[in-house]
């Protein structure tokens, strides 16, 4: 079920660019930790899902959401990003 949420948030990522990508990134990321989904998946899933816009989104960016939904859950797993590959071009 929360993989279903997941795939559910994913799909509803807006365009970058002035409409509310930043602040929605952020919950995609929570509901992939909740789901259980390691940030390394999250992270990939939310670059595939992205879609184009009025600004390229950094990796960066998307890292930083993860690590924030995974060191704000209960019991944080809190990975670091520098054990990632990158997630996608930018």
């Amino acid at each position: 079920m929360n993989l279903n949420r997941f795939n559910d948030a994913l799909r509803s990522l807006p365009r970058p660019g002035g409409h509310g990508y930043h602040p929605r990134l952020l919950g995609v990321a929570n509901t992939g930790i909740r789901a259980g989904i390691p940030p390394e998946d999250i992270a990939a899933a939310i670059r595939a899902h992205t879609p184009t816009g009025g600004r390229l989104v950094p990796d960066r960016e998307i890292e930083t959401a993860v690590l924030k939904a995974s060191n704000d859950a209960p019991g944080g797993r809190r990975p670091t990003a520098h054990h990632w590959k990158s997630v996608g071009t930018c």
